[in-house]
């Protein structure tokens, strides 16, 4: 366990990522900026709702979308209110998000549509019965493994960015209050490809297609984890990853997405499986690997 002392003789764990460096912050403040804008705003359409039943819905969450914008959709509005009518419901209907993605990443989001769902399902995501998996693209060395498991501390360091922290350091208190927290993520490389180093003057190295599973739902989980084994996603600035893809286009968040979702129904016990379509930049990967590729 490594821990720094202020002046005042309190003492932090520290993580054991590094920080951005000081343009990251302008560069993804005008991202923000751009995903904002009223022209450049994703919307969904009809074939975006992956299923939906009573009380629940899961749509396929376009990159660039935040998730309260997905709440406030129209044809998320559409499609929830013509349940509730065909139920014969009362009201307003009350949209809900089960979990939550990061504006930049795609693929299966779960939608509460009734109330009475709304503890069952955060039951059901707090205690890890939700099987989640996601597809990344990363950049980075050959790695000396192609399936491993990651168990890490996870919090926010005094600069309020999440950082990962040692898995001695779990339960130790940090600044703000909080403590950091355990997180865990299998981790496959599916392929990989040389990637030419087009960011600049950087070699990247190659190109890794990932196919992670957190076990544990922390913010920026798989984000955090890649970088933290030296395979920092494909556009993702904050934590270390190029800003341009391969053909040297700058890309406009990481590389991301949400591909299957599955877990028992809390009212009818059925199971569900729910899987997105792949997004481009995964579509382009998988044809220009030498090997086919099954995922």
């Amino acid at each position: 366990m490594v821990v720094v002392s202020l002046e005042d003789g309190t003492n932090w764990p520290v993580p054991i990522t590094p920080l951005p460096p000081e343009w990251v912050h302008e560069a993804e403040r005008e991202r923000a900026l751009a995903a904002q804008s009223l022209t450049a705003r994703p919307k969904l359409c009809t074939s975006d709702v992956l299923y939906k039943d009573p009380w629940l819905m899961a749509v396929n969450k376009p990159a660039g979308m935040y998730c309260d914008d997905v709440l406030e959709d129209e044809t998320v509005q559409r499609e929830a209110a013509a349940t509730s009518t065909r139920l014969g419901c009362q009201g307003a209907v009350c949209i809900r998000a089960a979990h939550r993605l990061d504006r930049d990443t795609s693929g299966v989001m779960i939608l509460s549509v009734s109330p009475s769902i709304n503890a069952s399902l955060t039951q059901l995501f707090s205690s890890g019965a939700v099987h989640k998996e996601y597809f990344c693209l990363g950049v980075g060395a050959q790695q000396a493994w192609t399936s491993t498991t990651v168990r890490t501390g996870h919090g926010r360091s005094r600069y309020g960015l999440w950082r990962v922290y040692s898995a001695d350091d779990i339960g130790q208190k940090l600044p703000g209050g909080s403590k950091v927290k355990c997180m865990e993520t299998m981790l496959d490389v599916v392929a990989s490809t040389v990637m030419p180093g087009r960011d600049g003057d950087k070699n990247w190295g190659a190109m890794h297609l990932v196919r992670a599973s957190p076990r544990t739902g922390r913010t920026h989980q798989i984000r955090l984890h890649c970088a933290y084994l030296g395979l920092p996603l494909m556009g993702d600035l904050r934590y270390g990853g190029p800003r341009c893809d391969a053909r040297g286009t700058e890309l406009k968040g990481h590389l991301l997405h949400a591909h299957r979702l599955a877990f028992t129904h809390p009212f009818t016990q059925e199971t569900i499986q729910l899987q997105a379509p792949r997004p481009r930049w995964l579509q382009d990967f998988l044809q220009e690997c030498a090997q086919p590729v099954i995922v």
